[in-house]
């Protein structure tokens, strides 16, 4: 698991204003683990992901991060292929990999600042 789950973990139980102990309560853990869980030092159990997202009324891949880090990898993508496009001269083409890649993900500014880079 990455950064994702710590995150959203925490952003699901302080919008449901539940301390961390409480948390502990519900899932029958101890409140240490769910300061690890939150601080990303541990990770609850896989067994136990299908229950943190029933409660909290969300799926599995949204606790994870799988969209988030899909996006990532796309996005990578794209900046590879826009630069092969630049660099053999396929201006126009590039230009339409931009125009996709800004569609596709308007809120990745990392990746905006990349196509802008290049022009």
């Amino acid at each position: 698991m990455s950064n994702y789950f710590n995150e959203k973990f925490k952003q699901l139980r302080r919008a449901r204003d539940l301390t961390q102990e409480q948390v502990a309560e519900i899932f029958h853990v101890s409140p240490q683990s769910v300061s690890r869980w939150e601080t990303g030092v541990n990770y609850p159990d896989i067994g136990l992901l299908p229950h943190i997202a029933g409660f909290f009324k969300v799926m599995v891949d949204e606790l994870l991060g799988t969209e988030e880090i899909l996006g990532e990898q796309k996005a990578k993508a794209y900046k590879v292929e826009l630069r092969q496009l630049l660099n053999v001269g396929r201006v126009d083409q590039a230009i339409d990999v931009a125009r996709k890649a800004v569609k596709e993900h308007p809120t990745n500014y990392n990746l905006q600042a990349e196509l802008m880079g290049h022009w």
